[in-house]
């Protein structure tokens, strides 16, 4: 399972990918903005980023989101959800629990 800083390190490089000129006016404090301030009245783009997120998180373990969690992201993560926020959700997502 991905550690919550492994899932911050990709949200970020996936936000100055995707929004160089909104992460340069932020600074340290990206994780402190909503999703809509990079991504501004495009619910698409922000599932798009978040899914992108979601998919290369679960890969450090060698696995894929299901369709059922690749909904419940989409569901939850919206242009006004905080990116702190964001991560935490991805996180938890990854969230497997053991075989018993």
């Amino acid at each position: 399972m991905p550690t919550l800083a492994q899932v911050k390190a990709i949200y970020r490089d996936e936000l100055l990918s995707r929004a160089p000129s909104q992460m340069a006016q932020t600074g340290d404090n990206w994780p402190d903005q909503v999703q809509g301030f990079f991504f501004p009245g495009s619910e698409d783009v922000v599932d798009q980023c978040a899914l992108k997120v979601f998919r290369l998180a679960l890969a450090i373990d060698g696995l894929l989101p299901t369709d059922a969690a690749r909904k419940q992201v989409r569901k939850v993560i919206n242009t006004d959800t905080v990116t702190d926020q964001a991560i935490s959700i991805i996180f938890l997502a990854c969230f497997t629990p053991p075989e018993k």
